[in-house]
């Protein structure tokens, strides 16, 4: 369980090209997701077993391209 709390994502927002990500199994938050709708290019994100809320997926509902989002066993 890698701790990625707060803007820890913040580095990734230079990856413009970035397509899938797996954060699953980590103590990512709302407020570290956030971060990722930035992201041009992303398509699909493994966020399952996190501390991540509907209400912080909410954002990738609106994000042109994005396909996939896996919530599975969500904390």
């Amino acid at each position: 369980n890698t701790k990625l709390v707060g803007l820890s994502l913040v580095p990734l927002r230079s990856l413009l090209k970035l397509e899938t990500l797996h954060v699953n199994n980590t103590s990512l938050t709302n407020q570290g997701v956030a971060v990722l709708r930035g992201l041009p290019r992303l398509q699909f994100l493994n966020v399952s077993c996190t501390n991540v809320t509907d209400a912080g997926l909410a954002v990738f509902l609106h994000i042109h391209g994005f396909q996939a989002l896996n919530v599975r066993a969500g904390r």
